[in-house]
């Protein structure tokens, strides 16, 4: 391992770690959130003996909608960062070695 460059190979997965960890955080926060979307308006769905509740806007309406958009926002950047920075296909390589290592073999038997 090559630590004359400190940390500059290791800049890419860091910030896709921070990225998808950022968006963990708030999808995780956005849940509580759901869940009290669900049970804010089930009353008013059930509610079909034709009384004519009109279901509110909740109070946390506007902080679910901010939750809900920045949850977007980093799993969307976290896929472009990812696209744009073109990580090293690590399957293909690791298959070029496995045939090398196969036509190695074949040439012993």
């Amino acid at each position: 391992m090559d630590l004359s460059r400190g940390l500059q190979p290791y800049f890419q997965p860091i910030v896709l770690v921070i990225l998808y960890t950022a968006c963990l955080l708030v999808c995780t926060t956005a849940r509580m959130y759901d869940d009290l979307m669900v049970y804010q308006y089930a009353p008013a769905v059930a509610n079909v003996t034709g009384n004519g509740t009109d279901a509110s806007i909740p109070s946390f309406y506007h902080t679910w909608t901010h939750f809900s958009i920045w949850r977007a926002i980093l799993s969307i950047l976290g896929l472009v960062y990812f696209i744009i920075s073109n990580p090293p296909d690590l399957v293909y390589n690791n298959l070029n070695k496995l045939l090398q290592f196969k036509h190695s073999l074949q040439s012993i038997g």
